[in-house]
């Protein structure tokens, strides 16, 4: 086409593109008469930058995978393989979500020193049998400095039943 056909072509466009904007602002308001009028000043813009045709290629070439995608069977298995991908993502993740189908981890064993002893540190993630089953990360340290103060922040919370 040439340079008189894409003028022709922008100020159709544009045109139509200010009627909708008139009739949005009459019907819906100012906000969405706006966004009409930014849509509409793109045309003009793309013809003032020589991107009209570009555009337009780029449609054409969406259109002719389009029709390629509707009357291809082998297209259309790539579809039903993809959308079979996505349904079992998201069931599996679905399933995880629930802890269904997860096989829980086992722990390490223990390691051993030459003696055959366990080694020093070694299965210190546990918790002690008398600590009301809280873990070794929350329990406090064996032996803390004593604060000034801290004494009745920590007889508050024992009352509360926090440790």
């Amino acid at each position: 086409m040439d340079d008189a056909t894409w003028l022709a072509l922008t100020l159709v466009l544009t045109v139509v593109g200010l009627a909708v904007t008139v009739l949005a602002l009459r019907r819906r308001g100012s906000a969405p008469a706006l966004r009409a009028l930014g849509i509409t000043l793109l045309v003009p813009a793309a013809y003032l930058t020589d991107a009209l045709p570009l555009v337009v290629r780029i449609g054409q070439e969406i259109g002719s995978w389009a029709v390629r995608l509707v009357f291809s069977p082998v297209v259309w298995s790539g579809v039903a393989l993809g959308v079979v991908g996505v349904v079992l993502f998201l069931v599996g993740g679905s399933m995880m979500a629930r802890g269904r189908g997860v096989t829980a981890r086992r722990p390490a064993p223990a390691a051993e020193g030459a003696d055959g002893r366990p080694a020093v540190g070694a299965g210190q993630d546990r918790a002690p049998a008398g600590r009301r089953g809280r873990s070794a990360r929350q329990a406090p340290p064996a032996q803390q400095p004593a604060d000034e103060g801290m004494d009745d922040i920590e007889a508050i919370l024992r009352r509360r039943g926090i440790e």
